[in-house]
């Protein structure tokens, strides 16, 4: 099953996890990297980009878990490049981590991520606005023009009909105050769209590090062995084979659609709902 952020189901996972590894937060890990030469770490973060809505409500226009790589023993900020988050899950964890570690510092990689990944989001975000916010005035103005042309063909056609018929002074005198609003609405609407495009940096934290040691070093290197091909495949399709299993037991129906390419190995749906199709 897939949920989104705005499902309940979503929220309380993400609430349960956040308690779970909470006590590890600003922490590091040790796993080993059979492709690397050199040891090296991956600081993750939490970096968010800020702005508001045309009320003035602050809003969390992005939120992303980058990682920064740290070559060590650099001694400058070229040492330190962005890459992908998954990369840990190809990472194996260290069979016998060292007891002690060096203390972490990670306020060079987030100067690094501020002066590179989050400006460039920034910037990217304050442009999307300005274009949004472009739109959404040129749209208002179009609507309060055709508005503002009714309200005063309404206070024209009372005032004209108020000489012969005095009881209509009342309606004429509450359209005109109907134009007036529809003014100061106007005017706030639109002011309100300069919200719109602000996008500023928002906070930066610390989640975790991991210090990677290549395969090379005595003593991991049994623990990188990876099976053959042929023995990896057998593995995979017993592993689809088991939760096909499962899926066509509670009712659903369940295929592997591996061979399609379509970016997933197994389509699973549920029985159609009798009532709403």
């Amino acid at each position: 099953m897939l949920a989104d952020p705005g499902h309940p189901i979503y929220a309380t996972v993400d609430e349960r996890l956040n308690e779970l590894v909470a006590p590890l937060q600003g922490r590091q890990a040790v796993y080993v990297d059979r492709l690397a030469d050199v040891p090296y770490r991956l600081h993750f973060f939490e970096l968010s980009i800020r702005g508001q809505t045309s009320v003035g409500t602050p809003t969390t226009l992005q939120a992303e878990l980058p990682v920064v790589r740290e070559e060590i023993g650099g001694g400058s900020v070229s040492r330190f490049s962005s890459v992908a988050a998954d990369m840990l899950i190809d990472l194996a964890c260290h069979p016998k981590p060292p007891e002690r570690l060096a203390a972490l510092e990670a306020e060079k990689a987030a100067d690094f991520l501020k002066t590179t990944l989050q400006m460039e989001r920034r910037k990217a975000f304050q442009e999307e606005r300005w274009r949004y916010a472009d739109v959404c005035r040129a749209y208002l103005e179009r609507s309060f023009d055709a508005r503002t042309r009714a309200a005063q063909d309404r206070v024209f056609s009372l005032k004209a009909r108020e000489a012969e018929s005095p009881e209509v002074a009342l309606a004429r005198q509450r359209a005109e105050q109907g134009r007036v609003d529809l003014k100061r609405t106007r005017t706030e609407r639109i002011s309100g769209l300069d919200r719109l495009v602000i996008a500023r940096p928002g906070p930066m934290r610390h989640i975790a590090s991991a210090f990677i040691l290549p395969s090379s070093m005595e003593g991991i290197e049994e623990l990188t062995d990876e099976p053959d091909p042929e023995t990896r495949r057998r593995v995979e399709l017993a592993a689809e084979d088991v939760v096909i299993a499962y899926g066509t037991a509670r009712g659903w129906e369940t295929e592997g659609v591996g061979h399609l390419n379509i970016g997933f190995d197994i389509r699973s749906l549920r029985p159609t709902d009798a009532q709403t199709g």
